[in-house]
């Protein structure tokens, strides 16, 4: 009994695996074919590979030279170089197709023309990513070709040209050539583009950036990218603007450009083809820039226009500053001069508001009847210096006070911003002795007044009675402080 449920125990799990089994073929044979990558060490071993469907990406395990192999189909594929080189002649090898790949590896032209052919028959959608290529590459009758992250340096001719029927997007990579210019597109309206985003740019001296095949092409559009010409402003998209900084030219949208000028770049280059053509010197293709001037100065904000070169700068609104008069505008110590007749930008420059201060009166009322006030001039915003104590029999001065209640001693490290009068504080030194004079409120006209409310000092019974219609309290002490002018 015991052996019989064993054995169907058995039997169901062996019927379980085959049905399993059955099911996972079935599924292969509905599914479509999967790969993984298909290594290649020859020639012919890659053309091979690529004339495969169920292969989906060829990996190179040794360099390999295709000369003579043609152009070659290597459309849905990852051609992943491996690390190695692949080589061939002038236009004997070449890659076509739709949706492919080429990564991780250098593309090497070994007669001195270009290293890479793309499309004969119609080609799209191809990104070539992470490529050295020694010698330049060709794009004929392919649309969405993207560049990215490569490293072109063409021999003979170009590093990138669009011939007939070309759409090439350059994202990323350093780029430069041995033949008269760097980029190039071809002749007549085939529909040929070139839209550069990114990548840095090298011009070697006497080269173009752009071969512009007698004026007849199509020109380059670049919206980004690092340039070592100023000459990249002719072909820069309207919504954006080459910026200079130390000889090089980067290519960045208007807006960061503004945000970044006003930082750290030298100055701003014409943002479209026509606008740079218009521009351009006589018999050159030189760009006129435009020149940033920044306006800087104490007690004013900062602010900057960008002003071609050559021409003058409408004068600005003078700023205002309080406690000075605006002198101008200076570059070092010479006055800039505005409008039409005047000084011409030739590069950036940085002018900075002048003022000259205006003057201030302290008056220093010492309350003595006989004597005149001593009157100081000071510049807006320096210290008066404190002036030797006066003199006088019968009394002790007690410094220097800001208000007519001499409640409010005056600080001499402060910066006088206003015309001021600072009044002289007394106390009798001896109450007792018959009075020399008599004192007055301070801030009368002046010694020859003859209406001032006469004061005496303690113990004059006259005194205290004038003090009591006057609502002032004094103490009965032996010394008495006056808020006041003496007479003599």
């Amino acid at each position: 009994m015991g052996k019989t449920k064993t054995f169907g125990r058995l039997a169901r799990l062996a019927f379980a695996a085959i049905a399993a089994l059955l099911c996972a073929f079935a599924i292969s044979l509905a599914s479509p074919t999967q790969a993984w990558a298909d290594a290649v060490s020859t020639p012919d071993e890659f053309v091979a590979k690529a004339a495969d469907p169920a292969v989906s990406s060829i990996e190179l395990t040794a360099d390999m030279d295709m000369t003579g192999k043609g152009f070659v189909d290597v459309s849905g594929k990852t051609i992943d170089l491996g690390g190695f080189t692949l080589s061939n002649n002038n236009f004997t090898f070449g890659l076509q197709g739709s949706s492919f790949r080429v990564t991780n590896g250098t593309v090497k032209c070994n007669d001195g023309s270009y290293a890479l052919f793309i499309g004969d028959d119609p080609t799209s959608n191809v990104v070539i990513d992470g490529v050295t290529f020694k010698g330049g590459i060709n794009v004929y009758n392919s649309t969405n070709v993207v560049l990215r992250n490569v490293s072109v340096a063409g021999l003979a001719y170009y590093a990138v040209w669009c011939d007939e029927g070309a759409q090439v997007t350059i994202e990323s990579g350093t780029y430069l050539s041995a033949g008269n210019a760097v980029l190039a597109l071809a002749t007549g309206d085939s529909g040929q583009s070139m839209d550069v985003v990114g990548g840095a740019f090298v011009v070697a001296e006497g080269q173009g950036l752009v071969n512009e095949q007698g004026g007849n092409a199509a020109l380059p559009v670049v919206s980004g990218g690092t340039f070592n010409t100023p000459n990249v402003a002719k072909y820069t998209a309207g919504n954006s603007a080459a910026l200079a900084d130390n000889g090089s030219f980067e290519v960045m949208s208007k807006d960061d450009a503004i945000v970044q000028a006003a930082a750290v770049v030298d100055g701003v280059y014409y943002k479209s083809a026509q606008e740079a053509e218009n521009a351009a010197v006589s018999g050159g293709g030189t760009v006129v820039p435009s020149y940033k001037v920044t306006f800087t100065g104490n007690g004013i904000t900062d602010s900057f226009v960008f002003v071609n070169e050559n021409d003058a700068i409408a004068a600005p609104v003078a700023p205002v500053r309080e406690g000075y008069d605006f002198k101008g505008w200076f570059d070092g110590e010479t006055e800039w001069t505005f409008g039409v007749d005047g000084t011409k930008v030739t590069e950036s420059v940085t002018l900075t508001a002048k003022w000259d201060a205006q003057s201030r009166t302290v008056t220093f009322d010492d309350c003595i009847k006989s004597t005149s006030n001593k009157v100081e001039t000071v510049s807006y915003g320096n210290k008066v210096s404190k002036p030797a104590d006066p003199v006088l029999d019968g009394w002790k001065f007690e410094g220097w006070f800001s208000d007519t209640a001499l409640t409010q001693e005056y600080d001499f490290n402060a910066a006088v911003t206003s015309n001021i009068i600072l009044y002289a504080k007394w106390s009798e030194v001896d109450p007792t002795a018959p009075p020399a004079t008599d004192p007055v409120a301070p801030g009368t006209e002046g010694p020859a007044s003859a209406d001032k409310v006469s004061l005496a000092k303690t113990g004059d019974s006259s005194a205290w009675m004038l003090l009591a219609v006057l609502g002032v309290v004094a103490l009965a002490s032996s010394s008495l402080i006056f808020a006041c002018r003496k007479l003599k």
